[in-house]
């Protein structure tokens, strides 16, 4: 029994549990959203820890590799060491230059730094000057190895200096051990020191250096250092940056080593990043430092995780507003908000007016901005009124009929005997409300859509979306499921397309990995599947990059010739709603003035007549090939047409789409 066969008080009381209950549904909605991005950050934070361990630990591989060497290195004296000091320079290997005194104003004219004459140095200087000439190749080549900008060095315990690449430097490191601990790939044997970021120019920026002691017969001879440029660093992780927050380097000291939209190339302050960041809601950085890794906390209204490393004295810091988090859980959940919102207004609308109301008009908006941008509904509303259909009526073809759909307000206003037509007309609507009422205008080109709703509701849907730069991204998505349900998930579809769209405006492939991850953790979508096919076209140029999840491929109708499918389908493609992260490949193709490209949603090719044959290949081949000459909106209805005449059974037929794009001669 309806709540419109019970007494008004009962009514209300109903209705006002029914709301309390919709919104008890919607607070979990958000707060398991609300985790899920939660758990989202922290994933992106352990990538991005990945990435700069993985550069920190190439970096300490360089300079174990040069102190093995190092200390192997021979300590016999150069020949004629010292009988012309002049020629000294001449005979050091790969042409290394020596300065006497740089400090004193001499000429440097090379990478090899001492201080004093040549002449009267004792053998251990004749060593370090040999282990200098030794190290000298190894140590350029090493170089190379390192991010644009960072610098290598070799200090020997007698006052000799070598550089690469060539910027002389009197900065050290203040001492700052950290034992090295065991871990794949080998450990340093002796302890390393960390050193406190300064900045040098506009052009190398802000470094760290890290340097470790040599021993040769277990007797320190020198110090190897690298200079790391933390521009480098920040680049490499920046295509990583997150969409929510902000992710940040922090040392032991307190310095805040990297930070977005903070430039440590350009910043004179660089070296004192801590001390001018605008980071009110911690007392300094020295303090995000202390957080125990791994996990969060709470610093008045902003989330903060931190990440440490094992390689080095930094932390991997996370920081998200509050504010953020819950905007975003509200708009990934926004489609299921909508329908909860919608059932619950239907629901008390037929509990508090029943079969009293001959007719209820509703605003268009509460169908949200899609039914407002592509539907149906005239004058701006639709129309609940508890007349059924008329028997064996089916939902006109998408973009035949300007009439209004007509949703039932609840399951009562319907006979117990047509429940299945009740709900082929709500899902219908609902196909029809998302569907885009007219194409982009564009010189030199004709776009065109049709679809055909199935007996048992529409769920299939096309869609378009103009980018600044005047390309256009079109996507055509056959889903398997019936029902409302399905049609809801098509609703959930098209909102998370348009998003990715607008993240990756260029690239199709990216695209369809964001689309493919924001679907990953919808509840309740695992027994629908998608497959879809995304393209993008440059309108000045006519390239089409084509990417299909599952779906199967265009026609490509040429201005000669037969048409032929736009690139051949793999033998299986995992579809949107696969578990796991999809590399679907990418097809490009120029389309030339006059040649025209058509998409068929899956079932269409899959139509069967009385006899069971298959529509096949051969029938859209002929069809299309007497169709080069025809308008965009012409040649879609006519393939419509076709299967229908193909079928003979229409009342059986799943959904029907296609979406022509001509590029006019």
């Amino acid at each position: 029994m309806f709540l419109f066969d019970r007494p008004l008080n009962n009514r209300i009381r109903a209705v006002f549990v029914l709301i309390g209950a919709g919104l008890f549904c919607a607070g979990v909605l958000v707060q398991r959203q609300w985790q899920h991005e939660k758990d989202l950050l922290q994933r992106q934070l352990s990538q991005q820890h990945r990435v700069v361990a993985q550069w920190l630990g190439e970096v300490q591989w360089v300079l174990r590799q040069l102190r093995e060497k190092a200390s192997r290195a021979s300590a016999e004296a150069p020949e004629a060491f010292g009988s012309d000091p002049d020629t000294t320079p001449r005979m050091l290997a790969h042409g290394l230059g020596f300065s006497w005194d740089h400090r004193q104003g001499k000429a440097d004219i090379g990478n090899l730094l001492g201080s004093g004459p040549l002449e009267g140095r004792d053998t251990r200087f004749q060593e370090a000057l040999a282990r200098a000439r030794h190290l000298a190749p190894m140590l350029a080549n090493a170089a190379q190895q390192l991010p644009e900008g960072s610098r290598l060095r070799y200090e020997s315990n007698v006052g000799l200096s070598l550089h690469f690449p060539w910027e002389p430097s009197s900065r050290g490191i203040l001492p700052q051990p950290q034992a090295d601990t065991p871990r794949l790939g080998g450990a340093m044997p002796r302890a390393a020191q960390w050193g406190d970021p300064y900045y040098t120019d506009p052009q190398i920026g802000l470094l760290v250096p890290l340097s470790v002691e040599v021993f040769a017969d277990e007797t320190s001879v020198g110090r190897l250092q690298i200079d790391l440029t933390l521009a480098a660093l920040q680049r490499q992780v920046a295509p990583d940056e997150t969409a929510l927050g902000q992710i940040f380097l922090v040392d032991e000291r307190g310095s805040v080593l990297t930070y977005p939209g903070a430039d440590p190339l350009q910043s004179e302050r660089a070296p004192r990043l801590g001390n001018w960041l605008a980071m009110p809601w911690v007392a300094s950085a020295r303090e995000l430092h202390a957080l125990p890794p791994d996990s969060p906390r709470w610093f008045g209204d902003r989330w903060v995780l931190r990440m440490g490393f094992t390689d080095a004295p930094w932390s991997l810091v996370l920081e998200v507003r509050r504010g953020e988090l819950l905007a975003s859980a509200l708009q990934a959940q926004a489609a299921n908000l909508w329908g909860l919102f919608l059932f619950i207004l239907l629901a008390a609308a037929a509990g508090l007016y029943g079969q009293r109301l001959p007719q209820l008009r509703l605003p268009l908006w509460l169908l949200g901005p899609s039914a407002m941008a592509g539907g149906r509904f005239p004058a701006g509303q639709a129309v609940l009124s508890p007349a059924p259909s008329a028997p064996g009526a089916h939902p006109p073809a998408g973009g035949e009929s300007r009439a209004a759909p007509r949703l039932q307000a609840s399951t009562a206003i319907l006979p117990a005997t047509r429940p299945e037509g009740r709900q082929a007309q709500e899902a219908t609507a609902v196909q029809r409300a998302i569907l885009p009422r007219r194409w982009p205008e564009v010189a030199g080109w004709e776009m065109a859509g049709a679809m055909r709703a199935a007996s048992t509701g529409g769920k299939d849907f096309y869609d378009w979306m103009r980018h600044p730069d005047g390309s256009v991204a079109v996507v055509l998505v056959s889903v398997r499921g019936t029902g409302v349900a399905a049609a809801l998930f098509a609703v959930r579809l098209r909102t998370a397309w348009r998003v990715a769209c607008h993240a990756a405006p260029h690239d199709p492939v990216l695209a369809m990995r964001l689309w493919q991850g924001s679907l990953q953790e919808t509840a309740g979508q695992q027994r629908f599947a998608a497959r879809a096919l995304h393209m993008v076209i440059d309108t000045r140029s006519g390239l089409v990059q084509c990417v299909s999840a599952a779906h199967a491929p265009p026609w490509h109708l040429p201005r000669q010739g037969l048409p032929t499918n736009l690139f051949q389908p793999e033998a299986w493609q995992p579809d949107l709603m696969a578990p796991e992260p999809s590399n679907w490949p990418l097809t490009q193709r120029t389309l030339m003035p006059g040649e025209v490209l058509v998409l068929v949603t899956d079932h269409s090719r899959d139509v069967t007549n009385y006899r069971s044959e298959t529509l096949g290949a051969n029938a859209m081949v002929d069809l299309l090939s007497l169709s080069r000459e025809v308008k965009a909106e012409a040649l879609a209805q006519s393939v419509l047409r076709e299967v229908i005449r193909f079928a003979d059974h229409p009342a059986g037929l799943d959904d029907i789409g296609c979406v022509v794009i001509r590029r006019q001669p």
